[in-house]
């Protein structure tokens, strides 16, 4: 078998020394996320925009074809993998931007539209080199929600002249269509779930993961001084390869180590939003981060990592374990 970066579900005991049945507990239990393939075209390329008293607003920057992964939620991933279901996405993590083409600058006046989707349009980006977020397909159509509601407002009539009310009024809006993935879609990568499960997985049929390639590097000594991971002391030294841990240890070692996970998550959530300079996660490898899930870097800096709340107090009480082996 070809050494690739994703594969399908059915190839899991092909490449990995783990069951579905791990799998599934991992994406069920501790919020493991998955991929999916898709081929959609005038997707858009989006950005979350938050501002103090407002809000999180979504900002357009483009439409463009795709035909390749993207990252899905840990919702997402339950419903195809563990219910074997249907799920409709409305936002998600373009994992492979080299795969996307013909892409246009939104030429929309959002004033000219009853409704939007969106809360501004912004035409001088061009897309990213690295993954990036985008949503479903952009329509723009009869606003049939906004057409009901303002009918509703009208002088009481019979049936027949509400319906005639909404089928005359021809205000239009901008809206997102949410994809519908199925479980066909799902595809995983290799060196993720490595780095779930913290052992090199990936040696059946001779495959190596960068998880165990990262290893050696480090055995070898050819991090540089400044990139160092944290280091251990003692007998039963272990090397942490896992930034959100990494992350931890500091916040422990300036904290105190008797924080519980959710004040953890509190701490990490406002260093995050720190744009210029973060105490904690000091080399950005956090892209972002909401109530329930960060979404980092991977290790090897192609792709991104979601890390849900049940992995994270799992990760953190490993911490705590070894936290007396630490400088």
């Amino acid at each position: 078998m070809r050494n690739r970066t994703y594969y399908r579900i059915d190839e899991l005991s092909d490449v990995a020394q783990i069951t579905l049945g791990d799998l599934k507990h991992a994406v069920e239990n501790e919020g493991l996320s998955l991929h999916a393939w898709i081929k959609a075209e005038n997707l858009g390329y989006v950005h979350f925009w938050t501002k103090k008293g407002v809000g999180k607003s979504v900002v357009l920057r483009g439409h463009f074809t795709y035909k390749g992964l993207i990252k899905l939620s840990a919702e997402n991933s339950f419903e195809l993998l563990v219910r074997e279901e249907k799920s409709r996405v409305k936002y998600f993590l373009i994992e492979e931007p080299w795969r996307c083409s013909n892409f246009r600058k939104p030429y929309l006046a959002l004033e000219e539209y009853s409704r939007s989707d969106f809360e501004f349009v912004q035409d001088n980006y061009l897309l990213p080199e690295e993954p990036f977020y985008a949503c479903g397909e952009v329509q723009v159509g009869k606003d049939l929600f906004g057409a009901l509601k303002r009918a509703t407002k009208k002088p009481a009539g019979t049936f027949s002249d509400f319906f005639e009310n909404v089928n005359a009024d021809d205000k239009q809006s901008v809206h997102i269509v949410q994809m519908v993935l199925e479980p066909q879609n799902l595809r995983f990568k290799l060196d993720e779930l490595t780095e779930h499960f913290g052992l090199d997985i990936g040696l059946v049929n001779g495959l190596e993961t960068d998880y165990l390639r990262l290893t050696n590097r480090l055995t070898s000594g050819l991090l540089t001084e400044n990139k160092q991971l944290p280091n251990l002391k003692g007998s039963e030294e272990r090397i942490v390869t896992n930034p959100i841990e990494q992350i931890m240890v500091r916040i422990l070692k300036d904290k105190g180590k008797d924080l519980s996970s959710d004040q953890v998550w509190r701490c990490l959530r406002v260093d995050v939003k720190n744009e210029d300079e973060r105490i904690y996660d000091t080399d950005f490898v956090i892209e972002c981060m909401d109530q329930n899930e960060i979404v980092r870097r991977s290790l090897d800096g192609e792709s991104t990592v979601s890390t849900g709340r049940r992995r994270f107090r799992n990760l953190l009480v490993e911490v705590k374990k070894n936290f007396k082996f630490y400088y």
